[in-house]
């Protein structure tokens, strides 16, 4: 089946955000007397959203031990920073544009709290081949690896789960996929690699967001066919 949908996750899969979301983290460690964590460790603390990603810089033993203050802390560091190093990968633009020629739509759904997803895509991608909607953490939706936010993007496009791809690169993102029953495309360029997405035997895998862009390509006019 053609696909007519395209679900992204947002950090280590359209964009490369890890110095500054490890950046951030490392600003408060510093102020707070602590070792910061080298820029590689921060490839197993994302993913999960905030919380974790605070709980596993400061090694507290459960999320739920992140407080508010440290939580505010963060968010004010992050909207300093949040522009400064993160790119899209390469790719991901020439993706972005065959998807609106050829009228698949395109959606993203990140642990990342919504209004820095949209602020971060807003100001990376034309406005023309943003991607529509964007889900990304608030109050009142549940975050990844429950579908539920991958539901609600199909039940506005009208689409079925056989009917788009969901791309990603960690284990979050294949068992989001699992969850919706999707297929999924792992994205071994992003934060976490092959060792970690490949056990999960997603439908596609690519080592590159430009060798990804080029996959799907090959496929979507093979189904065309």
């Amino acid at each position: 089946m053609k696909y007519r949908g395209l679900i992204f996750d947002l950090d280590g899969t359209l964009v490369d955000s890890l110095q500054d979301l490890g950046e951030s983290v490392n600003a408060i460690l510093i102020r707070k007397g602590m070792e910061p964590h080298p820029m590689t460790a921060y490839r197993q603390f994302v993913g999960n959203g905030v919380k974790v990603l605070l709980q596993k810089a400061f090694g507290f033993a459960k999320e739920d031990q992140v407080s508010e203050s440290l939580l505010a802390e963060f968010k004010a560091e992050y909207q300093e920073r949040m522009l400064n190093h993160t790119p899209l990968y390469e790719g991901i633009t020439d993706w972005l544009q065959f998807c609106k020629e050829k009228k698949i739509r395109v959606g993203v759904f990140t642990n990342k709290p919504e209004s820095a997803a949209i602020k971060i895509l807003e100001s990376r991608i034309s406005p023309e081949w943003m991607p529509d909607p964007i889900f990304g953490a608030k109050e009142g939706r549940v975050r990844k690896p429950k579908a539920d936010g991958v539901n609600e993007i199909l039940s506005i496009w009208g689409y079925d789960a056989s009917e788009c791809l969901f791309i990603g690169d960690s284990d979050v993102d294949m068992i989001t996929a699992e969850n919706a029953n999707m297929d999924a495309l792992a994205a071994g360029w992003g934060f976490r690699g092959e060792e970690e997405l490949l056990p999960y035997a997603p439908r596609f895998y690519a080592p590159t967001a430009k060798a990804a862009k080029e996959l799907f390509i090959s496929i979507f006019n093979e189904e065309c066919v």
